[in-house]
């Protein structure tokens, strides 16, 4: 069995999401959970492994929503148990200092709630 190489602690979400790939397709995804270096995506298709991918994430934030934007890569990739698309775990390489800092109050969020 492989090891854990996770560095941060994830959290299963079900917020909706968006990602740019880099000949300017746009695909609606579902982001499964997110952790400090990245988040997990419900994906169309299997994408190669270190693939550029822009990522937007649509979370709720105090009384609201909040958009964040971030570029990743593709780490890893399942494909799902139904055959449609695939689990991609993208892990963050950019984000502005606004994203990172709202993103790490989000995760704290996360973390109260979930004891």
């Amino acid at each position: 069995m492989g090891r854990e190489r996770r560095q941060h602690r994830r959290f299963s979400v079900n917020w909706r999401g968006r990602v740019l790939l880099s000949d300017r397709s746009l695909y609606h995804v579902v982001i499964r959970d997110v952790s400090k270096g990245g988040v997990a995506i419900d994906f169309d298709h299997v994408l190669p492994l270190k693939t550029p991918v822009n990522v937007e994430v649509t979370a709720p934030y105090k009384t609201g929503q909040i958009q964040l934007r971030a570029k990743t890569v593709v780490m890893h990739h399942t494909v799902l148990a139904d055959g449609r698309g695939a689990r991609l775990g993208l892990m963050f390489t950019e984000m502005s200092k606004d994203n990172i800092h709202v993103f790490s109050n989000l995760l704290q969020e996360l973390t109260d709630k979930s004891g």
